[in-house]
C-alpha cells in the first residue's frame, strides 16, 4: 500500500499542487485544540529588525575599513575622508539604523507576548501600552538624529551634532527601563496563570464539600444510594459520604444478643445436670 501524501492513498508531488492550497498548510499538523496562525505582524517586524540589524553590522564593517574613520585620531585623517560620500553614508546609517533596529526588536517581543497571552486581558494592555510606549519614542529619536546630525541636513552643523549626542542620556534610559517592562511582562501572565489555576482547584475542591455535606444532610440520599447499589459499600461511591448509624446499631444489636446466649447457656447446663440427680 502507498502511504498516505496529503491524506491521500496515491502518491502526489508537492509541485503538483497549486500555490493556492499550499498556502493554508502547514509544514506538520497543529495539536488537538491549536488553529494554525500563518501570518502575524510580529512576522513583519522581526523581518525589519534583523535587516535593519544587519544594516547596523555593515555600517560598522563601512566605518571601520577603507576610509572608514573609526579606531583613529581625527588629526591623522584628512578633510578629504571627512567629506567623501563613503564617510556621510556611514554617518547617515549610524544614526537611522540603530534606533529603528531596537526599536523594531522590543514592538517584535511585543507582539510575541500578545499572541502567547492572548486570552488574559492585563496582558493586551500591557503590551499595547509598551508598543506604544516604545514606537513614539524611537520615532521621535530618530527624527531628531535625522534632523541634527544627518550629513546631508541643512541643520547639519557642530552645535547640532553635540545635541544630537545628548540624546545618548535618555536613549540609554529608556532601553534600560523597557528592558526591566519586557522581563517584568511575563511573570505577570504566569502569576495570574497560576492564580487562575489555584483558584479553579478552590472551585473544584467547595463544589465537593458542599455536595458532600448535602448528602450527608439528605437522608432520601441516602435511602436512594442503599437502593441504587444494594450490597454494595456505596460509602465510596462517586466520592458520597453517607452516615453508618444504622449498620453499627445493628453490629451493637447482635453483640448484646450474643453475650446473652452466653450467659444462658451455663445455666441450661447447669438445670440439665440436676434433673438428671
Amino acid at each position: 500500500m502507498s502511504p498516505l501524501v496529503f491524506r491521500r492513498a496515491e502518491a502526489i508531488g508537492v509541485t503538483q499542487i497549486p500555490s493556492s492550497v499550499l498556502v493554508g498548510i502547514g509544514i506538520i499538523p497543529p495539536l488537538p485544540g491549536v488553529a494554525p496562525n500563518l501570518w502575524a505582524w510580529s512576522d513583519i517586524a522581526f523581518t525589519l529588525a534583523v535587516l535593519a540589524t544587519v544594516a547596523s553590522f555593515v555600517n560598522i564593517l563601512i566605518r571601520a575599513t577603507g576610509f572608514g574613520r573609526t579606531g583613529i585620531h581625527s588629526w591623522d585623517a584628512s578633510v578629504y575622508k571627512s567629506i567623501s560620500l563613503r564617510s556621510h553614508t556611514s554617518i547617515a546609517l549610524g544614526i537611522l539604523l540603530p534606533p529603528m533596529s531596537i526599536g523594531l526588536i522590543k514592538i517584535t517581543i511585543f507582539l510575541m507576548y500578545l499572541e502567547v497571552f492572548a486570552f488574559l486581558k492585563v496582558m493586551q494592555i500591557l503590551c499595547y501600552i509598551g508598543i506604544g510606549i516604545t514606537t513614539m519614542f524611537y520615532t521621535i529619536i530618530t527624527v531628531l538624529d535625522a534632523v541634527w546630525a544627518f550629513p546631508l541636513s541643512r541643520y547639519y552643523n557642530a552645535m547640532n551634532t553635540q545635541k544630537a549626542q545628548t540624546l545618548n542620556l535618555p536613549k540609554g534610559i529608556f532601553s534600560l527601563t523597557s528592558d526591566i517592562f519586557l522581563l517584568v511582562v511575563p511573570v505577570v501572565a504566569v502569576s495570574k496563570i497560576n492564580l487562575m489555576t489555584t483558584r479553579k482547584k478552590y472551585r473544584v475542591l467547595e463544589s465537593v464539600k458542599r455536595s458532600e455535606r448535602s448528602t450527608e444532610g439528605d437522608p432520601s440520599q441516602d435511602r436512594k444510594s442503599r437502593k441504587l447499589y444494594p450490597g454494595l459499600d456505596v460509602t465510596t461511591v462517586g466520592g458520597t459520604a453517607l452516615d453508618n448509624k444504622a449498620n453499627e446499631e445493628a453490629e451493637t444489636e447482635q453483640f448484646s444478643t450474643e453475650r446473652q446466649y452466653t450467659a444462658q447457656c451455663p445455666r441450661n447446663v447447669l438445670g440439665r445436670a440436676t434433673g438428671d440427680i
